[in-house]
């Protein structure tokens, strides 16, 4: 688990140490991503990163969070997840190997289809495109 950079401590994360699967990560994220199997959100951008190198990311949905949006604006195939179902979730990855594959592959190409690279040389040819029609 890696803190989010404006994590003022307001909230206690001390239950979260219980679980034998979580421990804290005080280096870059990239370094975190090497570590971990899944993400978990409640809104961040870093749904991204993770699916660019095939992590799952659990949108987690409850009163205060905004993880729908992934879904609804960006069509995250693997939708939300309930606080009550987030163990479930979090099971079936570590011991469903097909399972977790399967929803690795998942997030992986969604990432592709709607997040690419800037492609320098198309967006010139389209801004030299849009100048001449001036």
């Amino acid at each position: 688990m890696k803190h989010h950079p404006r994590f003022d401590k307001s909230i206690d994360i001390e239950p979260l140490r219980g679980y034998e699967f979580a421990k804290f990560h005080d280096g870059n994220l990239d370094e975190a991503f090497e570590e971990s199997f899944l993400h978990i959100t409640f809104y961040s951008t870093t749904v991204f990163e993770a699916s660019a190198k095939a992590i799952p990311t659990i949108l987690w949905k409850h009163a205060t969070s905004n993880a729908e949006i992934y879904v609804k604006d960006f069509d995250y195939p693997l939708g939300t997840v309930p606080t009550d179902q987030i163990v479930n979730f979090i099971d079936k990855h570590r011991k469903n190997d097909a399972s977790y594959r399967n929803d690795c592959k998942k997030a992986h190409e969604w990432y592709k289809k709607v997040f690419s690279p800037l492609n320098e040389k198309l967006f010139l040819e389209l801004f030299k495109a849009k100048k001449s029609e001036i």
